[in-house]
C-alpha cells in the first residue's frame, strides 16, 4: 500500500527541454546556428542558438535569442534567409560585430562562428501578457550580444 500511495497518476506530460534558468549577469557565449521561424504563422522571426562558454556550472547551457525581421526569404527551415531592417535587433547586434564594413546588400550569420561574444543574460518573469510568472515558470534569455573586449577575435 506503501508504495502505491507514492505514485500519483500522470495524466499529462511535460514535452520538451525545460528552459534554462541561470542568474542573470553577462555570461561569454559562442554563436552555434539559427533558424527561420514563422512565429504563430505570421511574424517572421530568427531563432539564433547560443552555447554559454563562462567557466563554471553554467559552461555549455544552450540559450536562444528571438529577432523580429521584415520578411523570409523561402520557406522557414534551418539556416532560413530572411530580410531585415537596419532599425531592427537583429541589424544594430550583428553589424558593431564584423569588423571592416559589411556588406551593404546582407547579413551574413555564420560570420558570428568564430567569434566570442559578451551576452546579456536577464530572467523572463513575466508571460508576454505581462501576468507574473510562478517561480517554477521562470526561464532565461539573451537580452543583448557585443564582442567579448579582452578576447582577441579572428575577424
Amino acid at each position: 500500500m506503501g508504495a502505491e500511495m507514492l505514485q500519483e497518476q500522470v495524466d499529462g506530460a511535460l514535452v520538451g527541454d525545460r528552459p534554462v534558468l541561470m542568474p542573470p549577469g553577462t555570461y561569454r557565449v559562442r554563436f552555434d546556428d539559427w533558424d527561420t521561424v514563422n512565429y504563430f504563422n505570421r511574424q517572421p522571426k530568427v531563432v539564433c542558438r547560443f552555447t554559454v562558454c563562462t567557466e563554471g556550472e553554467w559552461f555549455g547551457a544552450k540559450l536562444e535569442r528571438w529577432y523580429n525581421v521584415k520578411a523570409l526569404t523561402g520557406k522557414p527551415r534551418s539556416r532560413g534567409r530572411f530580410k531585415v531592417a537596419w532599425g531592427q535587433d537583429l541589424a544594430r547586434e550583428y553589424l558593431p560585430l564584423v569588423s571592416g564594413s559589411p556588406r551593404r546588400d546582407g547579413i551574413a550569420l555564420s560570420k558570428l562562428k568564430p567569434l566570442l561574444l559578451d551576452a546579456e543574460i536577464e530572467t523572463v518573469t513575466c508571460d508576454r501578457r505581462q501576468r507574473a510568472l510562478d517561480p517554477v515558470l521562470h526561464y532565461s534569455v539573451i537580452r543583448s550580444i557585443r564582442l567579448s573586449p579582452d578576447v582577441a577575435q579572428p575577424i
